[in-house]
């Protein structure tokens, strides 16, 4: 279910933001151990791009997902 949630997100997103100078990326942050959170994110297309340190509250995963190509021109 989070999965299908995330892509519904995802797509609204891009959709709803794109243009020429629309929305290009979207960022997902979660604390790291979270192992569901990591396997949910990159199932949806948003592959680890770093380990956060604090100073945030915890330390964490970022997952970025950057829209397709040429999706500004749909």
């Amino acid at each position: 279910m989070a999965s299908r949630a995330l892509e519904a997100l995802t797509g609204w997103a891009f959709a709803e933001f794109a243009g020429s100078a629309g929305l290009r990326r979207l960022e997902l942050f979660h604390r790291a151990g979270n192992e569901e959170s990591c396997r949910v994110a990159e199932r949806c297309g948003y592959p680890l791009a770093e380990i956060v340190a604090p100073p945030r509250p915890a330390p964490g995963h970022r997952h970025v997902r950057h829209a397709s190509p040429g999706a500004s021109d749909r």
